[in-house]
């Protein structure tokens, strides 16, 4: 998608915004793997606004480039504050606008599936990697569609989620062929909304590329069944515990589940690592983590 050509950048952070629980359960996941010294320089690949730039730049006090190829995107995460430490350039994946052997970690969120050339983008990612780099990859795939929290009220989605994304496998297999190999396997889980009216704010802002390609009735359609579902479930919270399973598969105290999502960990030129990530904020939302090395 081109988001230049859309109105996504203006309401994306309000529609994909993370806590700073959210953030640092993140980098606790890139640092459990990487460890805090060894990360100096940092592509933020697909970086959109910057919500996980700058957070990279303050937690492994590390240099970070933010690299997108939206004008839009990269005009709002230019409009935040952030440290000297932090800058943006519009780019490519297929085309990294980075030198060979400039990066000790590539850490990308949630653009796989707008990759036109994978195999390309994992070449490119090797080529700019140090030796013992590591890339950090969260990407939807198909084996999670139905865990995405929206799909009961847009059932659209659906078939536009099955087009985009590529089964787990295919994301492992693109970077291995690109000379890199899985390490490890696990799971995180995060919150993205305590509430299901915050969440439904989050969702009519306009930030999800995927509800962006519904027709607008549609999006409008299961909008207003998602605020009916908010004042339902939220109201019979308020009233007291023992709210365990909902008619939408929301369970436990009710959270509202996180953008699932699988989580890649690649490397070049390391040893397999021996453990995998195991942290969650709650678990309302699991995310698959994948560790791959050279």
């Amino acid at each position: 998608m081109d988001y230049d050509s859309t109105t996504i950048p203006a309401g994306y952070d309000l529609a994909r915004r993370h806590t700073p629980e959210v953030l640092d359960l993140w980098m606790e996941a890139v640092a459990s793997f990487a460890g805090e010294g060894c990360i100096r320089a940092v592509l933020d690949l697909g970086c959109g606004t910057g919500r996980f730039s700058e957070v990279l730049a303050s937690r492994f006090a590390a240099d970070v480039v933010g690299v997108d190829p939206s004008a839009k995107m990269l005009e709002q995460a230019r409009a935040k504050t952030h440290g000297s430490r932090v800058r943006y350039v519009r780019g490519r994946g297929e085309e990294i606008p980075l030198r060979s052997h400039s990066a000790d970690l590539v850490f990308m969120s949630m653009v796989f599936h707008h990759f036109k050339n994978p195999a390309l983008v994992a070449r490119e990612c090797g080529r700019i990697l140090r030796d013992r780099g590591l890339i950090f990859l969260r990407a939807g795939t198909l084996e999670q569609i139905s865990s995405y929290p929206y799909v009961p009220f847009f059932p659209g989605s659906v078939p536009v989620m099955e087009r985009i994304l590529v089964a787990n496998q295919v994301v492992i297999e693109t970077f291995e062929s690109a000379g890199l190999r899985t390490m490890e396997v696990g799971v995180l889980v995060q919150q993205v909304a305590s509430t299901y009216a915050s969440y439904a704010d989050r969702i009519a802002a306009g930030g999800d590329s995927v509800l962006a390609e519904l027709d607008p009735l549609e999006f409008e359609a299961g909008l207003k069944a998602l605020r009916a579902h908010a004042a339902r479930i939220d109201k019979a919270r308020e009233n007291g515990p023992g709210f365990e399973v909902d008619d939408c598969g929301v369970c436990g105290n009710g959270n509202v589940f996180s953008d699932v999502c699988d989580l890649v960990l690649l490397n070049k030129n390391r040893d397999a690592l021996d453990r995998c990530v195991t942290d969650s904020v709650d678990h309302s939302a699991c995310t698959n983590c994948h560790v791959l090395t050279k």
